[in-house]
This record gives structure tokens, sequence and C-alpha cells, in this order.
């Protein structure tokens, strides 16, 4: 951070005149990845693998041949309906590679993010026979004329846990009522089961119309039983586990070996929580990340050889410094909200840290676990300093799952 005027000398008064012009990044030198999980604590240990060595050398690896990589990563705990929605119109659009996650949770239901008309309204009125909360379907749903039929469209806003609990369950005994009293009439069954997929099946279902543009990981415990619903790692015996059983049959029927990988994990009856510090995890973890550092290059189309010609970004190192100023300063603008709930007592630290820092030399770190909030005090603090008469810059390192806002 620097004052404005005090340390203008440090800025160059000219500038050297190129005749070159950075070309813009072409489709071939960038790449897309967006990992997916069912839950980050249910494949916690995969996460570290994937943080701590695959991703950092899939990154160097892209950067020895001039290549972006941009990795995003979701998962179904209080996601977010639009992100689910931006997840599906990607693969659907074939504009990213997909790296997902499967496990021995099924997870709950998710809302469908569209309905018919004509099934909104048989489900509508068949609610209002069991159901106080039937406006909660106008207020969620709106109706999009723009397509052949018209179907109503779920808003792509944050909705509370219990109101979509509300929902979920409206839709599915509104659906299950309107298909027996014969005034929905469904040609495809699957049609009807959209209102009990889950996070997980419905992105699977996505990727399968082309599994060869993404890879599974598909993980089962062997020789583990419970019988608590919330266990985090697996399903009790039930349709839950049968419909993570019937998800991997379709993954490993329909999905070739390159874009596969299974790992059978014997816990010899112990919980995989202790299970996951003995010598037999760790060579699970060991082997997971050698097949996701092979598997993902070929996935991603990246060339074996780094490249020979001059890369448009070590023309200098004003160039590089440049280019990452760039990078750092784009991904701020990405996650920052455009509106911050308000946190008078969180802003006046922020404000005082800031005074502290315009008047000397000072070195401020904040400490706290995965989710808890870091990133986001960050460009906090970065949009208030932009305020202030002085030079802010902001780098990101080291981002978890949960650095988002």
């Amino acid at each position: 951070m620097y004052k404005k005027g005090e340390e203008s000398t440090i800025l160059p008064t000219t500038k050297k005149s190129s005749s070159k012009v950075k070309p813009k990044l072409s489709s071939t030198n960038s790449r897309t990845l967006f990992i997916v999980f069912p839950t980050l604590e249910e494949f916690a240990p995969e996460r570290e693998v994937l943080s701590t060595s695959v991703l950092p050398d899939l990154q160097q690896y892209c950067c020895d041949r001039d290549i972006d990589l941009d990795c995003s990563t979701f998962f179904s705990t209080n996601f977010d309906y639009g992100e689910l929605s931006f997840l599906l119109s990607s693969i659907e659009q074939g504009t990213a590679n997909v790296l997902v996650f499967v496990g021995d949770k099924y997870g709950e239901a998710v809302l469908p993010l569209e309905i018919r008309q004509d099934e909104f309204n048989a489900i509508q009125s068949a609610a209002l026979e069991f159901s106080k909360d039937v406006k909660l379907l106008e207020q969620c749903y709106i109706l999009n004329k723009t397509k052949e039929p018209n179907e109503y469209r779920l808003r792509e806003v944050p909705w509370g846990q219990d109101t979509v609990e509300k929902l979920r369950s409206m839709l599915q005994q509104g659906a299950k009522r309107a298909k027996d009293d014969g005034v929905i009439h469904q040609v495809n069954e699957e049609r009807q089961q959209r209102f009990h997929q889950s996070f997980i099946e419905v992105i699977i279902n996505a990727m399968m119309t082309n599994p060869t543009n993404h890879f599974f990981i598909v993980r089962k415990f062997q020789n583990y039983t419970t019988t608590d619903n919330h266990d985090k790692w697996i399903e009790p015996v039930g349709i839950k586990q049968t419909s993570i059983t019937n998800l991997k049959n379709i993954i490993s029927s329909k999905v070739g070996d390159s874009n596969y990988a299974p790992f059978i994990c014997n816990t010899n009856s112990t919980d995989p929580t202790k299970w996951f510090k003995t010598k037999d995890a760790e060579k699970y973890k060991t082997d997971l990340g050698i097949k996701l550092n092979d598997s993902l290059k070929v996935l991603l189309n990246l060339p074996t050889t780094v490249s020979t010609s001059s890369s448009i970004y070590a023309v200098s190192p004003m160039d590089v410094s440049d280019r990452e100023h760039t990078t750092h300063e784009r991904y701020f603008r990405e996650i920052t909200p455009k509106v911050w709930c308000e946190r008078d007592s969180l802003d006046k630290k922020l404000q005082t840290i800031i005074e502290q820092g315009l008047a000397k030399s000072v070195f401020v770190q904040f400490h706290g676990g995965p989710g808890s909030g870091k990133t986001a005090i960050l460009c906090r603090l970065m949009e208030l300093l932009e305020k202030q008469n002085c030079y802010a810059f902001i780098r990101f390192s080291y981002l978890t799952d949960c650095s988002r806002n």
C-alpha cells in the first residue's frame, strides 16, 4: 500500500514504445476445469490432494506451455441455484471440462430449474389440497414465455434452507398426486424423477450427454455400514443407497476407461475418519494424485512438450508483472459482491487497519479455517482502500474451495 504523491518516484515517467501488440488469448491457450463434489465434507481428503499437489503441478505444467488454466469448484452444501444453472449450461455448451467425484452419499433432492407450464399448473392445483405454502411456488418460480412450450424458471437467488425444504416437499407430493390423478401425463418417466434427483445425479446426467469431455472419480467404502442418515461418508440401507449405487453403475457401464477411475477403499469395518489416518489411506491418496495428474493433462488436451516459441507474456519482467497484476485484479473484481451485508463492527476494524497503514508500516494477519471468510475480508479491505488516497494491490494465493463470496 503506497500513499499517492509520496511514492510517485516508483512510477515510470516514460513508457518504452513497442511495435508489438499483445494478442488476446485464444481458445488454444486457455482451459477451463470445473471440479464438482457432492459435499465438501465427504471429499475433504481428496480436496487436500488436489490443492496440495495436483492443481499446483497442473498450473505449473500449463504455465510452462503458455496456457491459462481456470479452475472452479462446485458443491451442493448451501449452493446458489444460479451457480447450478451456470454449471449445467457450461456442460451443455461444452465450454468446460468437468472433474466429478462420486462417493457413497446421494444427498437431498434439488429443486428443478425449470418446470413446464402444464406441469406447474397441475402441481399447484394438487398442492392446494395439502399445503398452506402454495404461494411459495409463485414467489420462487417465474413464467418464461420465450420458450415453447412455456415454462416456469426458478429465480436465481439464494434461497433459505427452510424455503428449499418446503418447496421440495410440495413439488414432490404435488407431482405425485397430479400424476396419480392423471393430470400430468409423462411420456418419459425420468422427467417425473426430476423432482427427486439429488445435486450429484443432476450433474452426472448432464455430463452423460458427452462423457468424453469429463472425468469421473468414483469412490466406494468397503466393509463399512451405518444406520445414521446424517453420516457424512455413506448412506444407510434404503432408497438413497439404491440411488447412488444405480448412479455408479450407470457411470461404469457408459463411461470409457480413459475417463473413469474407480477406487475401492477397504476400511476393514473402521470408520472412514479413522481409516484416512492409516497407511492404506495414504496409498489411496498417492494413487489418486498420480491418476489425476496423468488423466487431467489428457482430458484438457495439454501439449506434452514445453513451448519453444517466444512467450507473449515473458517479453520483459514488466510484462510478466503486468499480466500477474491483471489476473489478480480481474479475480478481485469477479468475486467482490456489488452489495455487502451490513457489518459495521467489521468495517470499523478494517478502517482502523487502514488508518494505521496510512500512518506507518504495519503487518496484519487474518486467521481462520476454510470458509471463515478470510478472502471476503481481504476483498472488503481492498474495496475500502480504493477509496483512500493511496495505491493498493491485492494478491491471492493458496485459495481453498470456500474462497468465494
